[in-house]
């Protein structure tokens, strides 16, 4: 039913005598139709139509031309159609990428003073972390510089294990916003990633090197910025060799 009082409407029923309807339809003054109804045509009763409600229809008269062709849309006015999106290079070498790829001590998430970065010869031997390159550094000054002195090895390793799921997670998320299965891929690459380049071969779990571990906690923001490269993704995904077993 219309929700506006000035909006008039109609309202049909199909009674039957044997019902003795009478009495109920006198009281609501209805009008009755002798004649059968077809529920799919409509009826309109103009007689019943208060007059105030009586829509007459105006005439507009014909528009001229020339208003007409003033009002056709000007092209000339749209906007230029937007650049489409640069299409992402796959990267096809995804295991030589990763192999040969060099860390950045530099980038270390260092809360320190600067001289304290300073003393740890960052500039120097630390600068890049390639393959075969182990910084010379006390466990303690890693602790420090990471803010993990408080940490044990095996809650080092419960850290870095999250992270790991975490950054399969969000690649994803910035390859094509679907982490579905995939992740258990992606977890896989990343750890042989760990496995080959920080721990010596060994699993996290199974690593032993604290060192190295808390190394990798201070690098972990640099994997992950790695990983969250859809063009390394797009290049894991089409060749559809994973070797995340090798």
């Amino acid at each position: 039913m219309s929700q506006n009082p000035e909006e008039w409407e109609s309202l049909f029923v199909v009674d039957h005598p044997i019902l003795k309807h009478t009495w109920l339809w006198e009281h609501l003054k209805a009008t009755e139709y002798p004649d059968a109804l077809d529920p799919a045509g409509v009826v309109v009763d103009v007689t019943k139509i208060p007059e105030s409600t009586v829509e007459t229809p105006t005439d507009e008269g014909e528009v001229p031309l020339e208003d007409a062709e003033k009002e056709k849309l000007e092209f000339g006015d749209l906007p230029e159609t937007p650049e489409p999106p640069e299409v992402v290079e796959p990267i096809y070498e995804w295991q030589k990428f990763l192999d040969s790829y060099q860390y950045d001590f530099r980038k270390m998430n260092i809360i320190e003073d600067v001289e304290q970065i300073k003393s740890l010869n960052l500039d120097s031997e630390l600068t890049m972390f390639g393959k075969g390159a182990v910084p010379r550094v006390q466990i303690e000054q890693v602790a420090r510089i990471t803010r993990t002195e408080h940490w044990s090895i095996d809650e080092v390793k419960k850290h870095l294990v999250r992270q790991v799921h975490s950054i399969a997670r969000d690649a994803l998320i910035e390859y094509d916003r679907n982490p579905d299965d995939r992740q258990v891929i992606l977890v896989k690459i990343i750890r042989k990633h760990l496995k080959k380049r920080f721990l010596g071969g060994y699993e996290i779990e199974e690593a032993t090197d604290e060192l190295a571990l808390r190394r990798l906690w201070a690098l972990i923001d640099q994997v992950r910025d790695l990983f969250l490269d859809p063009a390394l993704i797009e290049g894991i995904f089409t060749t559809g060799k994973h070797g995340a077993n090798t």
